[in-house]
């Protein structure tokens, strides 16, 4: 009988990005950060969005056990950060 592989369906906006500011403001008060707003924006080289705290390491995570599927309203590229654009091969 054949192993089947977990399929794990990750939606883009507000599960593994977020508005710079709120991903920011999430990343303080877990104490995951010291940087200004200024600082951690051109650290994670983000535009509007940033990945959620977290998230990327889930991604690359799931990918050991099963497929990783994500859903997105937009364009990848041009509306996703630049995190979210580097995971791309994991999907």
């Amino acid at each position: 009988m054949e192993t089947r592989k977990p399929l794990f369906i990750y939606d883009c906006d507000g599960t593994l990005q977020a508005p710079t500011m709120f991903t920011w403001a999430l990343t303080k008060k877990l104490g995951l950060t010291n940087l200004s707003f200024q600082e951690y924006k051109l650290q994670k080289k983000a535009n509007q969005n940033a990945m959620l705290p977290g998230m990327a390491d889930l991604v690359r995570y799931t990918a050991t056990l099963g497929n990783n599927v994500l859903l997105s309203g937009g364009n990848i590229q041009a509306d996703g950060c630049p995190e979210l654009y580097d995971l791309k091969p994991y999907f």
